[in-house]
C-alpha cells in the first residue's frame, strides 16, 4: 500500500463502508441459524440466480474473487492488495531450530523487515510483545547489534521459548545470548508506564530508542500496541502483523470511525479473518450444525429459554452421517432414533448448496472486512500528531499465511 495521507485513508473507509453497509444484514448472519433465520432470503436475488448453477469446483473460486462477477470485481478494489513482495536480505536460517514450514517463512520474511527498519531508523532496542515460544526474538537477537527483550503472557510458552533458546546454545556450541531476554507480562494498554514496567532490572537502555514488533499480534494486543505505541515517547517505531480480529473488541479505534458510531460484529470480525486465497469449501459438518439447530427448535422444543437444556459440542472425529452428529454433539441423549434423525435430515439435503453458497459469499467479503479493521488502526495511528508515516504492507505469501498485513508506523522525534 501507497504511503497514503489521512484524508484519502477516509475517503477510502466511506468508500468501503457505502459498499458494506447495504450487505451487513448478510455479513452479520450466522451459518448456525441459516435454516433457523432463513438467511438464504439475505443474499440478493440475482446473487442467487448466478451462483446457484455453478459447479462445486467453480464455487470454491468465489472467495479468491477469480469469477467474473461485478461484486467481486468492487471487493477486489476496495480491499487492501494481498500480494506480497520481496523485503531486504532474508535472515540466516537458525540451524538445528525446528520450525514448521509456515513459521520459517514468516520469521525469514518478518526479521528481514525488522532489521530493515531498525538499521534505516537506527533502533538498537527490540521489544517483542506476545513472542510465544521466542522464534522471531532468538532470531532478532542473532543481530549483535540490537537488545530483544521478548514479552509473553503465558508462562508455559515462556519457559518453553527458554529451553529452545538453551537447546539452540548447545546446537550452535555458542555462549548464552546477552542481548536477548524473555519475560512473562500480561499486555494492556491501560498501564502507565509500560517500558517501567518490563524493563525493572534495566536490560533495556532508558536513554536509548525502542521499536515495538509482534508477529501475529492475537485480538486486543494488536490495539494495545497500537495505544502503548502512541502513549510512550521512547517508542520510536512500531511494527505488527495482527490476527484473531473476533476477539478484538476495540473497534473501532480512529476518531473517524467513532464520530460515525460504526460497529462490527463478533460474526463480521470473523469473516475478516478468512483465507479466501486457499480455495476452502463449506466442511458438511457446517452443514449438520445448521440443520440440528433446527432439529432442536422442531423436534426438541428447544427455545430461546430452554437453550441450556440442550448443550451442543465439538466432535473431534469424523463422522458419516448426520445421525452420527447429532447423538456425538448433543450432551444428553434424545428421545428420537436414527432413523428419525434421518428421515428428518433427508428434508434438509436438497437445500445444501444453498448453505454452501452463504458460506462462499461471506467468506469472498473477508478481504473488504479485514481492510475496513486494518485502515481503521492505520488511521488511528495517523490521527497522532507524533506519526510521520504509517503504513499497511502484505509481508507474507497469503497462501501460506493468510494474516499476512503488516502495519508500520515511525514518529517524528
Amino acid at each position: 500500500m501507497d504511503l497514503l495521507t489521512r484524508d484519502e485513508i477516509e475517503a477510502k473507509l466511506d468508500r468501503l463502508l457505502a459498499f458494506l453497509n447495504p450487505l451487513r444484514s448478510l455479513l452479520n448472519a450466522h451459518v448456525n441459524s441459516f435454516f433457523t433465520d432463513d438467511h438464504w432470503q439475505l443474499i440478493p436475488a440475482a446473487w442467487k440466480e448466478k451462483l446457484s448453477v455453478l459447479s462445486e469446483e467453480e464455487l470454491t473460486l468465489l472467495p479468491s474473487g477469480k469469477l467474473d462477477l461485478e461484486w467481486l470485481q468492487n471487493i477486489s478494489e476496495l480491499s487492501l492488495p494481498r500480494k506480497n513482495r520481496a523485503i531486504g536480505t532474508p535472515v540466516k536460517e537458525i540451524k538445528g531450530f525446528a520450525m514448521s514450514s509456515k513459521k520459517k517463512h514468516e520469521i525469514e520474511i518478518f526479521a528481514s523487515l525488522i532489521n530493515e527498519i531498525s538499521k534505516a531508523k537506527e533502533i538498537r532496542q527490540i521489544v517483542e510483545a506476545g513472542s510465544g515460544r521466542g522464534y522471531l526474538s532468538q532470531t532478532l537477537a542473532s543481530d549483535e547489534r540490537v537488545r530483544v527483550l521478548a514479552i509473553e503472557g503465558s508462562s508455559q510458552k515462556t519457559k518453553s521459548g527458554k529451553e529452545r533458546e538453551t537447546l539452540l546454545e548447545r546446537k550452535q556450541k555458542k555462549s548464552k545470548l546477552d542481548n536477548h531476554k524473555t519475560i512473562t507480562h500480561w499486555i494492556t494498554n491501560e498501564t502507565t508506564d509500560f517500558l517501567a514496567d518490563i524493563n525493572e532490572d534495566e536490560f533495556l537502555d532508558a536513554d536509548e530508542a525502542v521499536g515495538l514488533v509482534g508477529l501475529h499480534a492475537c485480538g486486543s494486543l494488536s490495539s494495545s500496541l497500537q495505544e502503548i505505541y502512541l502513549s510512550s515517547k521512547s517508542i520510536r517505531c512500531l511494527c505488527y502483523v495482527g490476527c484473531c480480529y473476533h476477539l478484538d473488541e476495540k473497534f473501532p479505534l480512529s476518531s473517524h470511525l467513532k464520530r460515525k458510531r460504526i460497529k462490527m460484529s463478533r460474526n463480521e470480525r470473523m469473516i475478516a479473518q478468512s483465507a479466501p486465497d486457499k480455495d476452502n469449501y463449506p466442511s458438511l459438518s457446517l452443514f449438520y450444525r445448521a440443520v440440528l439447530e433446527v432439529f432442536l427448535r422442531d423436534r426438541l422444543g428447544v427455545g430461546e429459554i430452554e437453550r441450556t437444556k440442550y448443550r451442543v459440542g465439538k466432535l473431534y472425529r469424523r463422522v458419516d452421517s448426520f445421525p452420527d452428529y447429532v447423538f456425538g454433539a448433543l450432551d444428553r441423549p434424545c428421545q428420537f432414533s436414527r432413523d428419525d434423525v434421518t428421515r428428518f435430515y433427508e428434508d434438509f439435503e436438497p437445500l445444501k448448496k444453498r448453505l454452501e453458497i452463504f458460506c462462499q459469499i461471506q467468506s469472498a467479503f473477508g478481504p473488504c472486512l479485514e481492510s475496513l479493521i486494518l485502515m481503521d488502526r492505520l488511521l488511528h495511528l495517523l490521527e497522532s500528531h507524533d506519526v510521520v508515516r504509517a503504513t499497511i504492507l502484505p509481508v507474507f505469501d497469503s497462501k501460506i499465511s493468510p494474516r499476512n498485513q503488516a502495519i508500520i508506523s515511525w514518529k517524528s522525534y
